[in-house]
């Protein structure tokens, strides 16, 4: 684990998430916004990682908001049990090209599951679905799990404050802290592979 690149607003840490998020302060992160690798043989790991290390690190009333498959929301909320409280399920909408599932389901959108460090529910006002505005999500020029900006701008917009910081442990192509920047937020983000730091850090000097 090292600094890999480090600004007034935004720190990126080059290594395992499962290494990083141990040595992070406690109680420092408003909200953690996330999409964790989830193919068959990472999404146990990825997610397991994210519920155990997320509520130290998270301030109390904070927020951590994560993309998940909707095959793998019963595993995943089983993860969570305990560690945060469920606030509810956010509807992101992909439109354009969508994929057509084997067993016959067109896949129009994601869910992103939300929740709190808190013992009773977000007092937040915020639509529980939204659409994205952008095509990086459908066509991921930068990384396979790319997402739309707009995703990134909707939970940050709604669920922080300017000034406040906000965790990506699964940084990809960087678009949480790009996010992050554009809005005036303190951005905190993990990356495993050296070569997407490169393309993070071209993002947020583009």
């Amino acid at each position: 684990m090292e600094i890999y690149y480090e600004d007034a607003q935004i720190t990126l840490y080059c290594g395992d998430c499962k290494d990083t998020m141990k040595v992070l302060p406690d109680s420092f992160v408003d909200l953690v916004l996330t999409d964790p690798p989830y193919t068959k043989d990472t999404f146990y790991s990825a997610y397991k990682t994210l519920a155990t290390e997320s509520p130290r690190v998270m301030k109390q009333g904070a927020s951590l908001v994560t993309l998940v498959g909707q095959y793998l929301i019963e595993d995943v909320v089983l993860l969570f049990k305990d560690k945060l409280k469920f606030n509810w399920i956010i509807w992101m909408n992909q439109p354009g090209r969508h994929i057509r599932m084997a067993l016959g389901i067109e896949v129009t959108g994601m869910p992103n599951l939300w929740y709190v460090k808190s013992n009773k529910y977000a007092n937040i006002r915020v639509a529980d679905g939204f659409s994205v505005k952008g095509t990086e999500g459908i066509e991921k020029p930068l990384h396979p799990w790319q997402k739309d900006l707009s995703w990134a701008d909707y939970f940050i917009q709604h669920l922080t404050k300017p000034g406040d910081v906000v965790l990506d442990p699964f940084c990809g192509s960087g678009t949480t802290l790009v996010s992050a920047k554009n809005n005036g937020r303190i951005g905190i983000g993990v990356e495993i592979e050296e070569r997407h730091c490169e393309e993070i850090v071209r993002r947020l000097n583009g």
